[in-house]
């Protein structure tokens, strides 16, 4: 029984991820490098159960569906430069940039009453009782910016210091969307 009411319900979670960089060194040292990576997804759910009698128990029939997407890129660009100043002092420095957009939207909905019980006609729009149907969405942004200078000397001594500044469309104050 269990087997023959589910037979045509569906349950489905399709993912796309995917990235593509491309990095350059246009003279000695200096290496840019620009990223690009997408990852989408895409989620399905249908169930429908049909009215049905178990011993002295009545079960109502109901349909439950779910649809949802999100999709989220993420766009990187740096430059790392090496250089040695005399014999003994080197550096190592990255400068970068940063974004992130994400996007998703969805919707489920409920219902039940069904006039018939072929799985060909349950749709939420016949349903004639507890119908209620929901839906969300989200964006946002993020970017950052970012240096980082890593200095030895003479391979025995090493200080390192990072600055990274970055702003998100979350915060909804202007004034406080950016931190350093």
């Amino acid at each position: 029984r269990i087997i023959e009411m589910n037979k045509d319900n569906v349950s489905r979670f399709n993912k796309v991820l995917g990235n593509v960089y491309v990095e350059v060194t246009p003279i000695d040292d200096l290496t840019l490098r620009s990223s690009y990576g997408v990852n989408y997804g895409q989620f399905k759910f249908r169930n429908f159960t049909k009215k049905f009698t178990a011993g002295s128990l009545q079960f109502d029939d109901r349909l439950t569906t779910n649809d949802d997407w999100n999709l989220s890129t993420v766009w990187s660009n740096t430059a790392q430069y090496k250089f040695t100043l005399g014999d003994a002092h080197n550096f190592n420095t990255l400068l970068g940039a940063e974004k992130i957009d994400f996007e998703s939207e969805g919707f489920s909905g409920t219902a039940s009453g069904f006039a018939s019980q072929d799985r060909d006609y349950a749709y939420l729009s016949q349903g004639t009782s507890g119908v209620s149907v929901s839906g969300f969405g989200n964006e946002w942004v993020l970017k950052s910016y970012f240096g980082k200078v890593d200095y030895d000397y003479a391979g025995k001594y090493l200080a390192s210091v990072t600055v990274r500044r970055d702003g998100s469309s979350k915060f909804k104050l202007k004034d406080k969307r950016w931190g350093t």
